[in-house]
């Protein structure tokens, strides 16, 4: 069941992957679990992921995500 607080979704994943990595460039990149490029808005100890569309965004660790889709 989803949770929705005023227009922010939480979606049941658990555990989503973040792959990080570096492009050809040698910037370092984040990846979603469908492939997205994620841009780390947050380093405070717990680090926010949003993808290029704004629309999902991902909160936690790497062992331990939630996302949110912002509607």
């Amino acid at each position: 069941m989803n949770q929705n607080v005023r227009g922010i979704e939480i979606l049941p994943k658990g555990d989503v992957l973040v792959i990080t990595g570096k492009d050809r460039n040698g910037k370092i990149i984040h990846l979603g679990p469908n492939g997205e490029t994620l841009e780390e808005v947050s380093t405070k100890g717990v680090p926010i992921y949003i993808s290029a569309e704004g629309d999902t965004v991902l909160v936690g660790t790497l062992s331990r995500l939630i996302a949110i889709k912002v509607s």
